[in-house]
């Protein structure tokens, strides 16, 4: 039962880490998740976004860099913590 829980901790922080690569190297494919942040989504689905609201989604993205990385390294830590407690037991 651990070794799952484990396991499905390991997928969560393989997901987080994409996540978090992609918003930083390319932000422009994460436009869709931040524009539902800023409930923006049916325009950006439809295509009627302006300069202003795609600058304004680029800043959202540039700002969230720092607090996702944070939350990438202390999920990691615990994860590894967690996998390596499992190993223990």
């Amino acid at each position: 039962m651990l070794t799952v829980v484990a396991g499905l901790l390991a997928i969560t922080n393989i997901m987080l880490a994409m996540s978090v690569l992609v918003l930083m190297l390319r932000p422009e494919k994460a436009f869709g998740w931040l524009s539902s942040l800023v409930r923006q989504e049916d325009a950006w689905r439809m295509g009627q976004l302006s300069e202003d609201d795609v600058d304004r989604l680029r800043y959202l993205a540039i700002r969230l860099h720092r607090p996702l990385l944070l939350l990438l390294f202390s999920w990691s830590f615990f994860c590894g913590a967690l996998l390596s407690w499992v190993r223990l037991v």
